[in-house]
């Protein structure tokens, strides 16, 4: 496997990942699930109110989002929904990752998780994903670094992380 990514980019599609990078120390306040200074300001970022749900939104998809606009990468939707952003990148989509791409884990139930590619090899990728925790949850409670292995169904597929796509609206 390729080291971690060190920010500063190995080419001009991983900004993003920069600024993911920088809030890997980002967290849930303590008893309160989905709620942060940070996290608040992801959900906040995409048109959602971080009070507005009980229990709050589960905001890996709302990181992604903030950190693609903050790299430089303004084409990708506002909105903290896996599935939707799935469906609305489906142009996109890409079947090899790339360093700076989302991956995609889309379950039946219509709920998913999202997050960064920050290096691959045959058998895995690492990863930079909020909402998530050491043990690879997809309903954690902080921004991390990851393993997750790319056989097995777990990933559904990669979004090419580019800033060569106008957005059309849906």
């Amino acid at each position: 496997m390729t080291d971690f990514y060190a920010p500063g980019g190995v080419n001009k599609f991983s900004r993003p990942l920069d600024v993911a990078c920088a809030d890997l120390a980002v967290i849930e306040t303590p008893g309160h699930p989905n709620r942060g200074k940070m996290v608040d300001k992801y959900i906040e970022y995409v048109g959602l109110d971080p009070g507005g749900k009980p229990g709050g939104y589960h905001w890996c998809c709302c990181a992604v989002v903030y950190w693609a606009h903050k790299g430089g990468v303004l084409w990708v939707p506002r909105t903290g929904s896996v599935y939707r952003l799935w469906r609305l990148c489906a142009d996109m989509r890409v079947t090899e990752p790339r360093i700076g791409d989302a991956f995609i884990h889309l379950r039946p139930d219509q709920t998913g998780h999202i997050g960064l590619v920050a290096g691959f090899d045959g058998e895995y990728i690492q990863t930079v994903e909020g909402n998530s925790n050491r043990h690879g949850s997809r309903v954690g409670n902080a921004v991390v670094r990851g393993k997750r292995n790319r056989a097995g169904g777990y990933i559904t597929g990669y979004i090419r992380l580019d800033n060569q796509r106008v957005l059309v609206a849906a």
